[in-house]
């Protein structure tokens, strides 16, 4: 008996490794990060990394770059595949930009249908089917154009168009032929692929999917989706021959013909190997709605979202040989990370959920849930629930279970004195309650009717608090005299003067010299995308703007106009790189 309870425990830990290896490729994503955690897939606790727990990021998906401030994922310019910053600036700087773009020195440009770019940004050759006109724009040839000059002058023809010269302009006419390639006027000398010549200078299609064939009843050539059968007569596609298949991949005898054997079936469906077919994952066909993956009859190895994977095993005593009984699919009702049974209690949580064991029932709740306006709690080893934080306006009742309010314009109390400590914004502190300033626009006060300290935008001047001038943050005393200014303002002379357009940061005297990047990034992209579903189509609207201080002002970054003001096109190896310029240059400052 001890070797079977020890066989048993071998053979699951062999299981378990080879389910988590598995299944973790089921969770991957062409956009979002999500992990497996043994029993479903769950997104990384930062957005837009990759993690293999809620631990935190391992690296970042396409399209983002790690911040090492902020240890999180932050979005590259549009159009950049991957980027980095550069720590003594604020502009990204672009190592590889996507398909469409083409990277100038450190910002990827959108091509569009332009082939090749100048140095100034001005495109010299288009895509096959555009030309370059006089303002260096891709514009489409003529209809039925393959190739031209411009609009009114085509070199070569598409299939099933004929060059002819119409009123001193070489343009490209249709075929009258349905189906011809190559034609002279009415006469057609190659018909397109899936067509065959008869007799009457007429195409006929082949069967289909066909490419090549002799008459319309017999293939020599399947097109690249399809193979041929034994005798020619029909051309069969990876789900003729495999319902339920997803995907085929294309193997080739001996005598160099091919044949189809199915990758991947959908989901709900598993390949059998001796009866080469996709089969449904479990007999029971009520179950199968919850099912994403299988990987035989009875082996579920993913749910759908919303359930959770769980292995049961059992013990066959009569052969003494331990086995798993079966995969099921649980609703998750309680929020769980993990669950235990068939009852989906909880054995782990997601996160902002806490672990609460009450009835012999294992759930996941919120601090909400136990006790109103908690923010904060845990359970105790005892299985006691505690709040550690009330929200703002409430204090913790000495249970550590409630949160009582402290009345009125209170942001926090003394929950033994029942007093209020400090009010909100505009109000003061009388016999322990919270009364008004009795002045608009007042923050702060220490008598009623007489401001100390006014909002932003406002000086408090004779106890009421005036409007300051145009961008002044703080003006007491003198409603002309500024002593503090808002975001994007400087001081000059106790007034406030705007930054240059574009600037985030200037010296004492409005030179700028810190600028801005404005960063265009599609967030349909954050979205998770399952595999076997179609891929969308993001349209181009507009491309993340850089800028560098040049002088004192904020100038266009790479701007091809002029070809100038070019961005930093490197950033620094590593940030420990830029802490030694620091250091080097506060060792030279000392030496001085």
């Amino acid at each position: 008996m001890l070797f079977l309870i020890l066989l048993l425990k071998c053979i699951d830990c062999a299981i378990i490794e080879s389910q988590t290896i598995r299944l973790r490729q089921s969770c991957q994503s062409r956009q979002t990060g999500y992990f497996w955690n043994g029993q479903q897939c769950l997104r990384c606790k930062s957005p837009n990394c990759q993690c293999q727990s809620q631990g935190g990021c391992t690296s970042c998906i396409e399209n983002y770059y790690y911040d090492k401030e902020d240890t999180n994922c932050k979005p590259c310019p549009k159009g950049c595949q991957n980027c980095c910053k550069n720590p003594l600036l604020t502009q990204y700087v672009c190592t590889l930009c996507q398909s469409g773009y083409r990277n100038i020195n450190g910002v990827c440009v959108f091509m569009g249908r332009c082939a090749m770019i100048s140095m100034h940004g001005r495109c010299i050759e288009c895509d096959q089917g555009y030309y370059v006109d006089f303002e260096f724009v891709c514009r489409p040839c003529g209809q039925g154009c393959e190739n031209c000059s411009n609009l009114a002058f085509c070199n070569k023809c598409q299939d099933g168009y004929y060059l002819v010269n119409l009123q001193q302009n070489l343009v490209c006419k249709p075929c009258s032929i349905i189906g011809c390639q190559t034609c002279q006027k009415d006469v057609c000398q190659e018909c397109q692929r899936g067509y065959y010549q008869d007799n009457t200078n007429s195409c006929i299609p082949c069967i289909k999917d066909c490419d090549s064939c002799l008459n319309n009843s017999e293939c020599e050539v399947c097109n690249y989706y399809s193979i041929v059968n034994e005798d020619k007569t029909k051309c069969n596609r990876c789900q003729d021959l495999f319902p339920n298949c997803m995907d085929c991949n294309t193997k080739f005898n001996e005598d160099e013909s091919s044949y189809f054997e199915c990758a991947y079936c959908l989901n709900g469906y598993f390949y059998n190997e001796d009866e080469k077919k996709c089969q449904t994952c479990i007999e029971n066909e009520q179950n199968t709605a919850h099912i994403r993956r299988c990987e035989s009859l009875e082996m579920i190895t993913q749910c759908q979202p919303g359930y959770l994977l769980l292995q049961d095993r059992y013990i066959d005593f009569k052969q003494e040989i331990p086995y798993l009984l079966k995969y099921t699919c649980i609703k998750n009702n309680y929020n769980c990370a993990t669950i235990n049974d068939q009852n989906g209690y909880c054995k782990s949580c997601l996160i902002g959920y806490i672990l609460l064991i009450e009835d012999s029932t294992q759930k996941c709740i919120t601090c909400k849930e136990k006790a109103q306006n908690c923010l904060d709690c845990y359970i105790t080893p005892k299985n006691v629930f505690q709040c550690i934080q009330c929200a703002e306006g409430y204090f913790l009742e000495s249970d550590g279970k409630t949160c009582s309010s402290c009345g009125d314009n209170c942001i926090r109390c003394n929950d033994k004195m029942k007093q209020c400590d400090i009010c909100k914004d505009g109000y003061i502190q009388l016999n322990g309650v919270c009364d008004s300033c009795g002045v608009d626009n007042c923050k702060s006060c220490q008598i009623q009717n007489f401001c100390s300290n006014c909002e932003d935008g406002y000086g408090a001047i004779d106890g009421q608090c005036k409007l300051c001038q145009f961008g002044c943050k703080q003006c007491n005393f003198n409603q002309q005299l500024c002593q503090q200014c808002m975001d994007n303002y400087f001081l000059y002379m106790k007034s406030c003067v705007p930054y240059p357009v574009h600037c985030l940061e200037t010296n004492d005297d409005g030179f700028c010299y810190l600028c801005e990047t404005i960063i265009d990034y599609d967030t349909r992209l954050d979205q998770f995308i399952d595999e076997g579903s179609e891929i969308p189509n993001y349209k181009e609207s507009s491309i993340s703007i850089f800028y560098k201080s040049v002088n004192g002002y904020c100038l266009k970054c790479s701007d091809y106009d002029t070809g100038q003001y070019f961005c930093p096109d490197t950033c620094l190896n590593t940030i420990h790189s830029y802490e030694i310029m620091l250091v080097f240059l506060w060792l030279f400052h000392i030496i001085l």
